[in-house]
């Protein structure tokens, strides 16, 4: 499996510690652990991480209620618990 590439000259990064270094243009980067997205610097991976947290809890709140719903809870339990957990 190839890892992920450089944004600027194409070339696949090394991990180094939390950054990803590439060898070719000699630039660090940090990349996303779910879906592989490449950025410059921790804070813009930080603000691209809460966006996977909501995904994460509008998933959590969707198992949840297929659970709910095999015992019994209706829709609008389902409506509070998703507006409760974003």
């Amino acid at each position: 499996m190839a890892g992920p590439k450089c944004p600027l000259c194409g070339a696949e990064l090394v991990k180094r510690g939390k950054k990803w270094y590439c060898p070719s243009c000699g630039r660090s980067w940090y990349v996303c652990k779910f879906c592989g997205e490449v950025f410059e610097n921790q804070r813009s991976l930080a603000a691209h991480m809460r966006a996977h947290r909501a995904d994460r809890a509008r998933g959590i709140a969707e198992t949840v209620f297929e659970y709910a719903r095999g015992v019994g809870l209706g829709e609008d339990d389902r409506v509070r618990f998703v507006k409760m957990v974003e």
